[in-house]
């Protein structure tokens, strides 16, 4: 654990040091995420009149609609603990600041980030240790923190929903693994299954494809896939499942009726819901997704925000590739499918790019898959050769150095696509 305990620390100091440079984690899409919490605990305004005191208009233009959000409230289930011990704290030292945007919340937005970071990796290791050697385990996480957005996502933008949802998929996939080394399941477990799956939709809707890890563990055939199936869909089974899923998901789905008057909508496109609202300050048309022309090659490998240029280090995740069906049988099928169909999913998204961000941040949220393809490449080699073993150590330590370059270039010069053609100019320059 001791990769671990060097990673909190690293993300500790970061946040102090961010923290102390006055540095504002309630921005962007994540001050939106986190206004669930000030709008219903502080100000009980669901109109959120209150909004234009702590957010810039061209913020609340873009990312609200006549006091709809549209912007899952799960992210707001994890922060509310830490949110009501920063109002406390708030109250205790002077009423003024008891506002819900004040430091004292920024600062327990930032120990929450690292808080769910932390049981999510905790979760992650648990998933690996039964077949992976422990130091390939701590390198892996090493690997898929710092060497992708999830270090970005929980430091620099820690109210963005991908830290909590990394921890939500990461849960799930851990309770689907527990559920199913049962010989016989039980009305509890199809119970945790919803809430857990649940949770990781209220986080992010999208995140309903997940239910395809489970019904893919542990299928070898055709045959396991219709046993499992018909297990699945029995009433007592399906009941609970339900009811552990809408627990989680009828809060949402009580504030859509209460905006829209519709229980189940489209939540980037409320104009098409609320009739009264004849005005639309900036509907988005960039959230339709185009599954007949994916923007695979780009999503992967374009310089600009492209997945394996930002996050180099998870190229070893098509290493593992070969490898992962001798450490992890039970995931034949269940990896490389749910992977596709993320892959395909995300990039035929009209904002292919993820808008405003460090990477591709969307798969920042299912790395405990790719940890699993990174951990088996690592463990695969480790058996056959030290001296491969050795420089893929090395190697894989310099991709992660790239990723924290990037990190603070993005942090320090803005966006890299104008670093990046700087660049290419001067090469082309010296070369002419």
């Amino acid at each position: 654990m001791l990769g671990i305990v060097f990673l909190f620390v690293y993300i500790v100091i970061t946040t102090i040091y961010l923290l102390n440079i006055g540095w504002n984690p309630i921005v962007n899409d994540g001050a939106f995420y986190y206004t669930h919490l000030p709008s219903f605990f502080i100000y009980h305004d669901l109109d959120l009149n209150f909004l234009p005191n702590y957010i810039e208009a061209e913020h609340i233009k873009l990312y609200y609609v006549y006091g709809y959000i549209k912007y899952p409230i799960g992210c707001a289930y994890l922060q509310t603990p830490f949110f009501l011990i920063a109002h406390f704290f708030a109250l205790m030292i002077n009423e003024n600041m008891a506002n819900g945007y004040s430091f004292i919340y920024k600062l327990f937005m930032e120990i929450s980030s690292i808080f769910f970071w932390l049981i999510g990796v905790i979760l992650n290791y648990k998933i690996l240790k039964n077949f992976i050697k422990d130091k390939n385990i701590q390198l892996t996480i090493i690997a898929i923190t710092l060497g992708s957005g999830l270090y970005y996502y929980t430091c620099f933008e820690s109210t963005m929903s991908h830290v909590y949802s990394y921890f939500a998929v990461t849960l799930f996939i851990y309770i689907v693994i527990k559920i199913e080394s049962h010989t016989f399941k039980n009305k509890k477990d199809y119970f945790l299954l919803g809430l857990s799956l649940g949770l990781a939709v209220a986080i992010r809707n999208i995140n309903i494809i997940m239910i395809i890890f489970y019904l893919l563990y542990k299928i070898h055939n055709v045959k396991d896939l219709k046993i499992k199936i018909i297990d699945f869909l029995k009433i007592k089974n399906l009941f609970c499942f339900l009811f552990g899923f809408i627990i989680l998901m009828f809060p949402q789905m009580l504030y859509w009726y209460n905006r829209t008057g519709h229980w189940i909508i489209n939540s980037y496109h409320p104009e098409y819901y609320i009739k009264r609202y004849e005005n639309i300050l900036n509907p988005c048309d960039e959230d339709y997704f185009h599954f007949n022309n994916p923007k695979i090659f780009l999503s992967l490998f374009s310089l600009h925000k492209g997945l394996f240029v930002y996050y180099p280090a998870l190229l070893y995740s098509i290493l593992g590739l070969k490898s992962y069906r001798k450490f992890f049988p039970n995931l034949k099928f269940a990896l490389p499918v749910l992977l596709l169909i993320i892959i395909y999913v995300y990039s035929s998204w009209e904002c292919w790019d993820s808008g405003a961000a460090f990477g591709l941040r969307y798969y920042v949220d299912y790395l405990c898959l790719f940890s699993i393809l990174i951990a088996s490449f690592l463990e695969d080699i480790s058996l056959k050769s030290t001296k491969l073993y050795n420089i893929s150590i090395f190697v894989l330590f310099l991709l992660i150095i790239i990723t924290l370059i990037f990190c603070y270039l993005v942090n320090n010069v803005g966006n890299l696509d104008n670093y990046f053609k700087e660049c290419f100019d001067s090469f082309h320059f010296i070369n002419k």
